[in-house]
């Protein structure tokens, strides 16, 4: 008896954890879709489709493919792109790094860096590596960090807005 509920504590556990997981893949997809809305493209960036990158396989890519659906940006529609690894990378607005793929940033920003392109990473602290935008948890909730400066770095100019919400502005 004792078995069986250490087993369905454990169960009970995994399953929070798992609902937590889905929680914050959910708001990291609503996060960037809504940082499309902070961020100025220059206008020749805005004259074609307007494309998200997601590198490899994270569950974030399905939440944004049933959020971005049927959406436009500059009245472009919005193409969501999945890429097995970023060495493969083709041109985007917005590239989104899973944290299993942070180590790839330096691939990124050297493929990038003449591209007026939005890098934002999964993993916390990748502001100070390059990328626009990081996530970050603090007191169980989702948040970001903001690099003002990578963002100018990548052509790009950001709303003050943006850095309102942000647990950390650089």
């Amino acid at each position: 008896m004792r078995t069986i509920k250490i087993l369905f504590l454990v169960k009970l556990f995994l399953l929070g954890v798992t609902n937590v997981n889905a929680q914050n893949d959910k708001v990291m997809a609503t996060y960037l879709y809504n940082f499309i809305k902070f961020i100025d493209w220059p206008v020749a960036s805005q004259n074609e489709e307007f494309v998200i990158g997601v590198i490899g396989e994270t569950p974030v890519y399905k939440e944004l493919e049933k959020l971005v659906a049927g959406r436009k940006v500059y009245n472009h529609p919005i193409v969501l792109k999945k890429f097995a690894d970023a060495t493969v990378l083709t041109r985007c607005h917005v590239i989104f790094l899973p944290d299993n793929y942070s180590d790839k940033i330096d691939c990124i920003l050297n493929k990038f860096k003449l591209f007026n392109t939005l890098i934002v990473c999964e993993r916390s602290g990748m502001i100070k590596k390059g990328s626009a935008i990081s996530f970050v948890v603090q007191h169980s909730k989702l948040k970001y960090e903001l690099s003002k400066t990578n963002i100018k770095n990548s052509g790009l100019h950001v709303d003050n807005q943006l850095g309102l919400l942000a647990a950390n502005v650089e």
